[in-house]
Parts: C-alpha cells; structure tokens; sequence
C-alpha cells in the first residue's frame, strides 16, 4: 500500500516536472518570437520578464542602465516603480559586491545580504533600501550587462526567503544577460550608422543646393513638409523616417543636369525638358546602390508621377505610385510654389492650397488632394516657429 502511494506520488512529481519544464521551454522559445517587431526598449523588457519568469527563485528584480556614471532604472517586477526610480548608484558604490571587470565575458554572481553597510550610503539611500525591502536578509543574484567589454548595465533578481539560487538559475541569467547585451551592442553600433548615414545624407543634400543655389533648402523643407504629413497620416516611424530622407534627397538626380539648364528663365526646349525629366531615374539610380535605401530609392523615383498618369518619368498612374511618393509629390509642389525661383516670385500658402485642390485626381490622388491641404498651414506654421533653412 505504502509502495502504491509512494509511486503516485513519484508519478505525480514527474508530471509537474515535465509540465514545468515544458513551460520553460515555451517561454524560452517565446523570447525569439516576432523580436524584431519590438522597440529596442519592449525587446529588452519582455527578455527581462521572461529571465524573471524561467528562475523560479526570484520574488523581485530589477534592470538597469548606465547613464553618465550613474546606474538608473529601466524596468522591474515585484518592485515600487515610483520608489525605484528614486534608487541610482556609481559603479564605485555599487549596493551589492559586483566585480566591474571590463572583459568580454559575463559572469553571474550571487550574495546574501544581512545589513547594508550604512557608512556606504547617505541616509535617503537607506531609506530606499527599506522602502524597497533590500535592505537587510535578502540573497541577489545578479550579472552585469556589457557592450564592446563595457559594462553599460545590470539586471539584480532578489529572493526574501532563500539564501541561494541554484546553478540552473546562475547559467539562466547569464544566457539572458548575454542575449541583452547582444541586443544593446547591436543597437549602440546601429546608432553609429544611422549617424554616420545621415552625416552622408547631410552632405548629398549640401551637394545638391551648391549646384542649384535658388532651391536651397528646397530638399530640407521637402523633407520636412512630408515627414509631417506622413506623421499626421499615422504612418509608421519607419516609413515616416524614410519619407522624411527621400524628401531629403527627392532631387539629387540633378546633380549631373547644368545649373543654367536648371534655373533657364524662358521655355526649356524638347531637349533641356527630356534631360531635366529624368532627373528622378538618376535619383533612384544613385540612391538603390546605397545599402538601406531601398523604399527611399523608390519613393523619390516616383516623385514626378502623376495620379492620372500624365507624369515621368514613367508614367505611372492610381495605386501603381506608392502612396508616399505621392506625399512627396504635394510636399514637393507645395514648397516650389511658396518658395521664390529666379524666374518667378513666391506664391501664397493659401495659392499653393487652392491649387493643390484643383490637381485632385490629375496631379494628385483624390485622398491626399482632399485631406492634406487641412494639414498644410499648421505644417507651414510649425516649420516657420522653427526657423528651418
């Protein structure tokens, strides 16, 4: 009877032990699922859960960041928030005995915590720590987070009533320590690029207004106009950013084309007009060998395209030009015509407005024809308060 009981028991056991590791499994398998659809922030946070989830010792714990020489908090589970964020620390007074080795390699590392040393720390300090409960008899399991072999943050797991974690519990964390500070690099080298791509932006754009000096600006303002719209159309950062460059960029094409044949005061003859039309292609052509670009490219190759066909270079019509080139397209005549040209003077926002209206369904699609010139004298008015040249 007894060896009946015992084996019930021991099945009994071995089924919440698969349970519990295929839990586990699933949650791991659940960190790698549709990842790159979060924000560099939401990716970091769900890690951060799911690490708390898998180590079944940790009642609280908490993320942090450098900022400066400071450790701040990004996010946490168990804790205040509002208490927390009140708590920063230098890597000198450190609250937990945290080796700062600035090698490659993450090591966990784990202590029990009797009593804060008070001399460590100034009174409000303290008075966090007791707010926080980490205070006195608690264990910390923690593992620094790194970049480059810097160490730029640190995720602490706390357990109240429990003096260890197990070695599962140390090797969990420093897979995920490692897996979040694969993400910061990443991110930190990524933010490298964008400057670096921008930096190179700034100078085509800066190459463009040297070669037509009555358009200076143009491209900046282009740029700006159709961010805006794209913003106000709930379009996705994304893309807004990438309307914003082909706007940036829409005319670079012109590079090659002669400043006299640009800015010629009298009819352009058959010649001059096929030359100057084809400024779009050599836009794309330029801008699709540069790697990131590719919806940019696009975009500002289809600037010139007319919703009914009638435009170049290719003729395309209706749902055939991407719907932002078509923002491009408003934002683009828009400025061209509240902007001065050595053949002709400014024309009034409210002219530009009007005649914007009269293109829907020739120039324009009938959506943007209907809905942008709403948005136009606020976009107008903010990038005048701005003082963008």
């Amino acid at each position: 009877m007894k060896i009946r009981s015992i084996q019930k028991v021991s099945n009994r056991l071995t089924k919440l032990s698969y349970r519990s590791i295929h839990e586990n499994f699933n949650t791991v398998i659940q960190s790698f699922e549709n990842l790159q659809k979060l924000s560099y922030s939401d990716f970091n946070k769900k890690l951060f859960n799911d690490v708390f989830k898998l180590i079944p010792e940790a009642e609280k714990g908490s993320c942090y960041r450098l900022e400066g020489d400071r450790f701040v908090p990004m996010f946490s589970s168990g804790y205040d928030e509002v208490v927390l964020s009140k708590l920063s620390f230098s890597i000198e007074d450190l609250f937990i005995d945290f080796e700062c080795s600035t090698e490659q390699e993450i090591e966990t590392k784990q202590i029990y915590i009797q009593q804060r040393d008070t001399r460590r720390f100034n009174s409000e300090t303290v008075q966090i720590f007791k707010a926080l409960g980490t205070f006195e008899n608690f264990a910390s399991l923690y593992a620094p987070l790194k970049a480059n072999g810097i160490i730029i943050g640190l995720i602490c797991l706390e357990n109240f009533t429990k003096r260890t974690f197990s070695e599962q519990s140390l090797r969990t964390l420093k897979f995920y320590a490692n897996l979040i500070s694969s993400r910061i690099k990443n991110h930190i080298n990524q933010d490298r690029l964008t400057q670096m791509h921008y930096e190179t932006i700034s100078a085509l754009v800066s190459a463009i207004e040297i070669n037509d000096p009555y358009t200076e600006g143009h491209g900046r303002r282009v740029g700006f106009y159709a961010k805006h719209i794209a913003e106000m159309m709930n379009f996705s950062q994304d893309i807004v950013s990438d309307i914003e460059t082909a706007g940036l960029l829409h005319d670079i094409g012109k590079l090659g084309i002669p400043t006299e044949m640009l800015n010629k005061p009298g009819k352009l003859s058959e010649t001059e007009l096929s030359i100057i039309k084809e400024h779009p292609r050599n836009t794309w052509k330029v801008l699709k060998k540069v790697s990131g670009l590719d919806r940019v490219s696009e975009y500002a190759y289809c600037h010139h395209e007319n919703y009914d066909g009638s435009g170049y270079p290719r003729g395309l019509k209706f749902d055939k030009i991407p719907f932002a080139s078509q923002i491009l397209a408003v934002a683009d005549t828009f400025d061209a015509m509240t902007s001065g040209r050595s053949y002709r003077n400014a024309l009034s926002v409210n002219e530009a407005i009007d005649y914007i209206r009269t293109q829907s369904g020739k120039k324009f699609d009938p959506e943007i024809a209907r809905i942008v010139p709403e948005m136009l004298p606020l976009i107008h008015s903010i990038f005048s308060a701005t003082a963008i040249e």
